[in-house]
């Protein structure tokens, strides 16, 4: 009897803890103005009298009133106009069109900067915690945008950077560590040293446009996103240390390693979510109480909520929430129906948990997931675990070793990147196709109506079938011209032409023609013939095997180039000359 009621006081903590962070994620996007004071009051009288709905309710105040100042104090803080100050870098620096962003953070606001030029080029090799002496113009960034749902307050136009300063403390140490591990991997292709960084501390920065593509296909950008494995491979590295320690020295030896751990990853959003568990349960194990994974993932992300509202908005932190439930509550369901092998169902039930719970996210999100994502996830899963290990240990040694014993010791790491680089290459070239919408709402509402009759074997299979569906269907592809966005045009018929605009990027328009079911290429054509147009269609020809490429330049004005069913003209001044493809061979 006792252990009865036990099991029912956990159950019921666990529901109050899940509608904890319920409540606290539903305030801050809400964003509603309450009073803290009020919120604060019912969340101390509710856990005195053990009310656990006033408890749910003033969480949900006290999120949206932090969400609601949040989104008030930035803008107000952001005057535009000049800007002449010292600001500190909280990002890495990106590569854009012929400049560089990066975030910087002044006076408690966080600033998206962007420099072209000379000033790209000082920002370009700026590291987290440096402070920077920046002139340019700020203006403010509205809470609704992209950038102000992630904290961004104002976008600076950086016209000169005067002076940089080095970064102290744990953020010194931090890059130290960095740049250690990048240095010890230098004998590395870039491709090979892109995905070791990336799935040891999450810069991916150097990855190919190519390869991060077939990364894409193959739904495994995870591998290169910090994720809870890697704060679990970190604490069984330093666990023989932690061991000798006592409980409270423990636990703020365990807190010291994970912020610094998180200051080596930029604290992304899904390193956030690890490290929040990791505190919990470290918390739990020092005061000498259970926490079971439900209450210490719901614990987290309320108090992550509370702490910072604009998580969740960013995609990466709603996927990494919603891969550990599915993990957690999805997973061991999938394992106890599948047949063979305890460790096969068990691989198998992680995978498959975690993607059927991010799958909603990503469809709506990029309007469709590859079902390779599946196979291709088990095929990477036993490397993927071995280069985390061997970056936190064989990789330091590296960093310290000549450049010969590095380039032995990251032998293994190299076999390792390029069988996942392989992985992903043929997951994305494999004609599995993708599910969409319709797929997902039904395949989800016919598994539910299964398993709520009893019918456990039935939803099974079902799974199988709606999986396998994509690749049976075998539809011909839609003739005419389509506008896919962002400088890209493509115009299929007897033959295959795709237009390329200024607007165009590589990354966005493999995207863009995986998605539109794009194989060869016959012609590309240069709307205006500049350099961004011609990166764009260099990626395109490797990754299509275009069989030409026309710029302005190639035939003078007002002739007339025909491909197939398509005919291509040059028309309008030579000064803004245009490029129009229409459909119809001309008249002999």
């Amino acid at each position: 009897m006792n252990g009865l009621r036990a099991a029912r006081g956990s159950a019921v903590s666990d529901r109050a803890a899940v509608g904890m962070a319920v409540a606290a994620w539903t305030g801050a996007v809400a964003a509603v103005a309450v009073a803290p004071l009020v919120a604060w009051a019912g969340i101390v009288g509710a856990l005195w009298s053990r009310r656990s709905t006033v408890l749910l309710v003033a969480v949900l105040a006290l999120a949206g009133s932090r969400a609601h100042g949040l989104a008030a104090s930035t803008d107000r803080a952001v005057v535009p106009g000049r800007f002449d100050e010292t600001v500190e870098v909280v990002s890495d620096p990106v590569a854009i069109a012929r400049g560089t962003r990066l975030d910087v953070s002044a006076d408690g606001v966080r600033y998206e900067a962007i420099g072209f030029g000379p000033a790209g080029a000082r920002l370009r090799d700026r590291l987290v915690g440096e402070r920077v002496a920046l002139h340019g113009t700020v203006r403010p960034v509205r809470a609704d945008t992209w950038a102000g749902r992630r904290g961004v307050g104002g976008a600076i136009s950086v016209d000169e950077v005067v002076a940089h300063r080095a970064a102290s403390g744990h953020e010194r140490l931090a890059n130290e560590f960095r740049q250690l591990l990048e240095r010890g991997s230098a004998s590395m292709a870039t491709d090979d040293q892109a995905l070791f960084l990336g799935m040891v501390y999450g810069d991916d920065r150097n990855l190919s446009v190519l390869v991060a593509d077939d990364f894409m296909a193959a739904g495994l950008t995870h591998l290169v996103a910090v994720s809870g494995q890697n704060v679990a491979f970190v604490l069984v590295v330093v666990a023989p240390v932690l061991r000798r320690l006592g409980p409270w020295r423990r636990w703020s030896a365990v807190l010291g390693v994970l912020i610094l751990f998180g200051t080596v990853t930029r604290f992304e959003p899904s390193v956030m979510r690890s490290i929040a568990m990791a505190v919990v349960a470290a918390t739990a194990t020092a005061l000498g109480r259970e926490s079971t994974a439900t209450r210490t993932l719901s614990i987290a992300v309320a108090g992550l909520v509370l702490f910072d509202p604009s998580l969740v908005h960013q995609l990466g932190f709603r996927l990494s929430v919603a891969a550990t439930a599915g993990i957690l509550w999805i997973a061991p369901a999938i394992a106890r129906l599948l047949p063979g092998p305890r460790v096969f169902r068990e691989a198998l039930g992680v995978t498959a948990g975690a993607q059927l719970a991010v799958s909603p996210m990503l469809v709506l999100t990029f309007g469709a997931v590859p079902v390779a994502s599946l196979p291709a996830n088990l095929a990477a899963g036993p490397a993927s675990g071995p280069v985390m290990i061997w970056g936190l240990t064989g990789g330091v040694v590296a960093g310290l070793a000549p450049p010969a014993l590095a380039a032995a010791l990251h032998w293994p790491t190299a076999q390792l990147t390029g069988w996942l680089r392989l992985v992903a290459r043929l997951s994305a070239q494999a004609p599995l196709g993708q599910i969409g919408r319709v797929e997902l709402i039904g395949g989800v509402t016919i598994v539910t109506l299964c398993l709520i009759a009893g019918a456990r074997r039935a939803a099974g299979w079902l799974t199988v079938a709606i999986l396998a569906l994509p690749s049976l269907v075998f539809a011909d592809p839609p003739i005419g011209r389509f506008d896919l966005g962002r400088g890209l045009v493509l115009w299929r018929g007897d033959s295959v032409v795709v237009e390329v605009g200024p607007e165009a990027t590589p990354a966005r328009a493999l995207s863009d023609l995986r998605s539109a079911g794009v194989g060869a290429i016959d012609v590309v054509v240069l709307t205006t013939g500049g350099g961004r147009e011609a990166a764009t269609a260099d990626v395109v020809m490797a990754r299509h095997g275009v069989g030409a490429t026309w710029a302005p330049e190639q035939f003078g004005h007002g002739a007339q180039i025909i491909v197939g069913a398509w005919t291509i003209s040059r028309s309008g001044t030579y000064d803004e000359a245009r490029l129009e493809v229409s459909a119809g061979r001309p008249p002999p």
